[in-house]
């Protein structure tokens, strides 16, 4: 203040020395004058307020805070997740959290203790979040950002967790669509849920070709459609199934059981899905239609017939026929309980809970007859593959591709199946045709011999092998067969015997230097090489070829590395042997013999080790089909293109496959039977060059549920073309 009055005065006396200036200037002073300099005094001092606002403040105390935090210096609240420490000041953390504001306010200042206990959160993400609640950023790896989620999602900080939501939606792919929907479910997070739902219906094509979706657990269902049954669209039957599947279920039955085999269903003529026994009596005809198992069903008599009964139902009115059950008590036990005519917000949300556990979610069509679907099943995701069984058939109208509603004009038959599961089978080419000899299953190594036909689609059986053969080589030259090495079951053979189709007989042959089992073998110009193999538990560097010519075995040069369920075939003159195990140790590298100069070299190795593949040329590269990677069963397929000496993965199978045989026919490759980890299969399926996707159908052989002879050939009948030969010009439009 004195200060202040000091200058007061001393502006004063500098007003006055300019006003006596002026005074002299002007010979003296007026009134008017000596009014505007005190005017003029007033504009000295202001009360103008002062504005000042550093931008940097805010963020620099944050900053400075947030460091005082981490050097533990007045925080006041540890936060405790399992063995981690995190600590921080409450008032921070309650500004950013309205969860742990209610907490924190609830409990006296004093009481509050040091230490926060948190359960099920992930001590990374709460880290992260304390740290966004002092600098407003947040820098998350995308693995981290569903538990990010989860720890946002407790603590009530909804923009965290829906900036989490829309980055793992940007991310989103047919890889890990199947993990997020399954996360969301989790969460109960019905916007993320909708997101994901719309993408897999979109994109359920490429989704089917994952190994995440071939993970999946899968029911696989045979419908069989009974005469007076109605045509229903691919979503109609799925909706149908779901409901069979969800009654069963809520009769006792698990899921899991439903799972270890395919189920048969009958579709009554009010297109419900029906097993046998809910099903009662069928007609004869559907039996002879459809190729039942007569034994499994009760056949509809002819006077029943003749009295208008069939299908378990009485066709005048549509209910079940009676069984001898008539009794009020029963038919009230079985009647659906009263509906309630005014739902509450509970109710609600309970009705609408249910239909989320029980859902189909996508399906697409696999086939003219063969379609998949990703359904919830009580809550969890499941795979459920639909097959609608054909009887006799001939014209088939082909619809468009659709990817949730498709109505299936036709169909094609299923590929025959070996009359024996089995693997380790050996698998040749002989006259356009297929042949499947010896493998083993858990109760003994087979003989047997099966060959199939893939214009009528039928196996027949041939002249067995001189002896039992497991995990043996197959090799075709100048038409005879022949089946080198292998196990008996018992011991390891080192014999070799070969089958003239024009005797219909086998014969002995030279036997190899060496019992050979689990080897690989192909034909390279009129020769029989077999590669590799096992010697107890020891994979074989060594391998022999054969001559018909001179019945004799020679050895050829060894191989760098020790292999055992390798797979072998030959392309443009030299011979591949590709993966294999040694000791269980999967490989995934490739060697290349020439037999030029007897010399073996590595090529690219595969992108996974795979042991017990199916290993086949085609269309000028080689295909490695499923196999064993030492921890599970693959159904994954790479091809290598010897120009580019690149591995690339190519459509999966169906199953997985660890030693299934391969060959080649009419320009598609085959592969049959194997082991998928759990079972044992008598199975075949095929991929062409121009296909997205593995077949398990004869795509060659036409179906249509109203005709009765198949149409073979790869051309499809339309009805356009069934009109233009019957002489009408009516348009027929496809939908």
């Amino acid at each position: 203040m004195l200060s202040g009055h000091n200058n007061f005065h001393r502006m004063e006396n500098f007003g006055n020395a300019e006003g006596n200036d002026s005074l002299r200037t002007n010979n003296g002073g007026t009134h008017a004058e000596s009014k505007r300099r005190q005017e003029d005094r007033k504009f000295v001092v202001s009360d103008q307020p002062l504005f000042y606002e550093d931008e940097t403040g805010p963020g620099a105390v944050m900053a400075y805070l947030n460091e005082l935090r981490k050097q533990q210096q007045f925080a006041d609240v540890h936060l405790s997740i399992e063995n981690h420490i995190v600590p921080a000041h409450r008032a921070v953390l309650a500004c950013c959290s309205p969860y742990l504001f209610d907490f924190y306010k609830e409990m006296e200042n004093n009481s509050i203790p040091l230490k926060h206990r948190l359960e099920n959160v992930n001590p990374a993400a709460i880290e992260l979040l304390v740290n966004f609640a002092y600098t407003g950023r947040l820098d998350v790896l995308y693995c981290q950002v569903e538990s990010v989620y989860q720890a946002a999602k407790q603590w009530q900080m909804g923009r965290v967790k829906n900036a989490c939501a829309r980055h793992l939606v940007q991310q989103l792919n047919p890889k890990n669509c199947l993990d997020l929907r399954s996360f969301a479910s989790a969460e109960e997070d019905d916007e993320l849920v909708s997101i994901v739902d719309d993408f897999l219906k979109k994109n359920i094509d490429s989704v089917a070709l994952t190994n995440e979706f071939q993970e999946l657990p899968r029911l696989q269902i045979e419908v069989v459609a009974t005469k007076s049954s109605s045509r229903m669209s691919d979503r109609q039957l799925f909706e149908t199934a779901l409901d069979w599947i969800r009654r069963t279920v809520k009769c006792g039955t698990k899921l899991e059981t439903l799972q270890q085999e395919p189920q048969t269903l009958l579709l009554s003529e009010n297109n419900t899905l029906k097993d046998v026994e809910e099903f009662g009596e069928i007609e004869p005809d559907l039996i002879k239609d459809y190729k039942l198992d007569a034994k499994k069903y009760t056949l509809i008599s002819p006077a029943k017939i003749s009295n208008g009964v069939s299908n378990g139902s009485n066709a005048s009115n549509g209910t079940p026929a009676s069984n001898g059950s008539n009794s009020v008590q029963e038919r009230n036990k079985e009647a659906p309980s009263a509906r309630k005519l005014i739902l509450s917000p509970e109710d609600l949300n309970k009705a609408r809970s249910r239909i989320e556990k029980w859902k189909i979610v996508a399906s697409t069509e696999m086939s003219e007859n063969r379609y998949i679907a990703i359904a919830t099943l009580n809550g969890l995701l499941y795979v459920i593959m639909l097959y609608e069984k054909p009887s006799s058939p001939q014209i088939s109208r082909p619809s468009s591709k659709r990817s949730f509603s498709i109505e299936s004009e036709g169909s094609h038959p299923s590929f025959a199946t070996l009359e024996q599961s089995r693997c380790a089978v050996g698998v040749a080419q002989l006259d356009g045709k297929l042949v499947a000899a010896g493998g083993f299953n858990r109760d003994e190594c087979h003989q047997t011999v099966e060959v199939y036909n893939p214009v009528t689609n039928t196996l027949d059986k041939m002249a067995p092998m001189t002896t039992p053969r497991a995990r043996f080589e197959f090799g075709v030259i100048n038409g005879k067969l022949y089946a080198a090495g292998g196990s008996d079951g018992h011991m390891d053979l080192r014999t070799c015997e070969v089958y003239d189709p024009k005797k219909n007989d086998w014969a002995w042959v030279a036997d190899m230097p060496q019992e050979r089992p689990s080897s690989g073998a192909t034909v390279l110009d009129g020769r029989l090489y077999v590669i590799g193999g096992s010697s107890g538990n020891v994979g074989l560097r060594t391998c022999d070829v054969y001559d018909p010519e001179t019945n004799e075995w020679t050895i050829i040069s060894k191989m760098h590395h020790r292999r055992t369920q390798v797979g072998v075939c030959s392309l443009n003159g030299k011979i591949y042997a590709v993966g294999g195990s040694n000791n269980w140790n999967c490989h995934n590298t490739v060697e290349v013999y020439d037999p030029k100069n007897d010399v073996w070299n590595f090529t690219a190795p595969m992108n996974c080790c795979r042991r017990g593949a199916a290993v086949c040329s085609y269309n000028g590269k080689i295909f490695a089909m499923g196999g064993s990677d030492g921890q599970s069963s693959l159904n994954t397929v790479e091809c290598f293109d010897p120009d580019t000496e690149e591995w690339t993965n190519v459509p999966c199978m169906s199953v997985a496959r660890v030693n299934a045989g391969a060959t080649v026919i009419e320009g598609r490759l085959y592969v049959v039977g194997g082991f998928n980890g759990k079972l044992f299969l008598n199975t075949m399926e095929c991929f062409s060059a121009d296909a997205t996707q593995w077949n398990t159908f004869a795509v060659h052989m036409l179906r249509d549920r109203n005709q009765d002879s198949p149409t073979f050939g790869t051309e499809v009948t339309t009805e356009n073309e069934v009109n233009a030969e019957n002489g009408t010009s009516e348009k027929v439009f496809s939908e």
